[in-house]
């Protein structure tokens, strides 16, 4: 329903309306001295009338479907106003002979109790309006609810990664930080990602406590137990081993020179 149709049809109907109170008034000494020309009203009347036509005939051609009952009343409204007037008007364009215009030509226009084209533009315009305030509602509200949809998933998206990777970084960072929770901790971290990177973590921590109590036994004058090997291949554990034994070579060799 093109609005700039429906404004041209109302502008040349208001064309036609003063043509025709022209053309009534055009044997009047007034009118004569104000240099109203009948020909010239007929023929601004005949251009109005077809621009009215064609503008009424786009707004007619619209497929009715996807309207509202009030828009379809208003537009079979509008359909049968033009009718009449096409009628009358035509009628009146068609006399050979300039003539004087019968009240019946006006009544078209304007007639008090009864419907004209110029309430049918009206009611026209204003169920084409509302009903594209009515679409346009609809299609901020659908738009609203697709944002809305979107920004749940997002936060959807942002829960579950915080749930997944989060929230166990936090507890690991927690677990090496506050060893005396760490067991409560560990238990959390079991189902995920980061309980091997834990389980790894404490166990080179107590790596390096063994050998730091190690090391201390040695400073002290002890002879500690080797490393246990926490595999065939472990260098710390066989370093241990040789390290004792250099130190129980050095302690011999010093003996002996005793």
């Amino acid at each position: 329903m093109g609005l700039d149709h429906l404004a041209q049809a109302e502008s040349a109907t208001l064309q036609m309306e003063r043509a025709l109170l022209g053309l009534t008034h055009a044997d009047s000494v007034k009118a004569r001295i104000a240099g109203y020309d009948p020909l010239a009203l007929r023929a601004e009347l005949r251009d109005a009338y077809q621009s009215a036509e064609r503008a009424v005939q786009s707004l007619l051609a619209t497929p009715p479907t996807d309207v509202s009952p009030a828009l379809q009343i208003a537009r079979m409204r509008l359909e049968l106003e033009w009718l009449q007037m096409q009628a009358q008007i035509s009628r009146f364009i068609a006399r050979p002979t300039p003539q004087q215009v019968n009240p019946s030509d006006l009544r078209v226009f304007r007639w008090r109790g009864h419907d004209t084209l110029h309430s049918a533009l009206c009611d026209f315009r204003v169920e084409t309006l509302r009903q594209t305030e009515q679409a346009l509602t609809h299609a901020i509200q659908a738009l609203a609810g697709y944002g809305l949809a979107s920004m749940l998933s997002v936060c959807g998206m942002l829960l579950l990664t915080w749930l997944r990777w989060g929230l166990p970084a936090r507890w690991f960072r927690l677990a090496v930080a506050r060893p005396p929770h760490a067991e409560d901790l560990e238990r959390r971290l079991r189902d995920t990602e980061w309980a091997e990177v834990y389980q790894t973590l404490q166990s080179q921590a107590h790596r390096l406590r063994a050998a730091e109590q190690f090391m201390r036994d040695l400073a002290m004058g002890r002879t500690p137990e080797p490393l246990a090997a926490e595999d065939p291949t472990d260098p710390l554990a066989r370093s241990s081993v040789w390290l004792l034994q250099r130190i129980g070579q050095l302690r011999n060799e010093r003996r002996q020179t005793v």
